[in-house]
């Protein structure tokens, strides 16, 4: 489902990654090729955690010109780096990395396209639809629908 938030930071914010990171295991952050040195000394310490390191997705596509992507398996010390920006749309270059999404078991609950505000939640019941409209989110959609197969974004990690 499409979130129109054109600001999700805050408390909102908080709590989206904090229900984020307690639903999904994996995190996916992406990175520019050059200019990384800053943000490579930063998740220095998240380095064991790594999944997945690759410039194309699971389906052979490139990913975007110029960068790469990495899967981290979630935990609590990358839930604080995570909690420590407090703005989904502020996850971008040069003091972040970009486009930061969620998975579980290699299927997107959380993707988005920070640079144009774009961020799609794929929600799993009325109940989960519900709780994120009570903490701030957004959506296009005035009402819970079912997600068809076909949307979900899968890679394979």
């Amino acid at each position: 489902m499409i979130v129109i938030n054109k600001k999700i930071e805050g408390k909102t914010y908080t709590e989206l990654i904090k229900y984020a990171c307690l639903k999904n295991n994996i995190v996916m952050l992406a990175f520019y090729k050059k200019n990384t040195k800053k943000l490579e000394d930063t998740l220095l310490p998240f380095q064991k955690y790594i999944l997945k390191q690759t410039d194309k997705s699971s389906n052979g596509l490139i990913y975007r010109p110029g960068m790469f992507i990495v899967f981290y398996r979630l935990n609590d010390d990358l839930q604080k780096y995570l909690l420590s920006n407090q703005s989904l749309y502020k996850w971008d270059f040069p003091d972040y990395p970009t486009d930061i999404s969620f998975f579980k078991d290699g299927i997107c609950w959380l993707n988005s396209i920070t640079h144009e505000e774009i961020c799609d939640i794929y929600v799993e019941s009325e109940e989960e639809f519900n709780y994120l409209k009570s903490i701030g989110i957004v959506f296009l959609e005035k009402n819970y629908r079912k997600i068809a197969d076909e949307e979900n974004i899968i890679e394979i990690i």
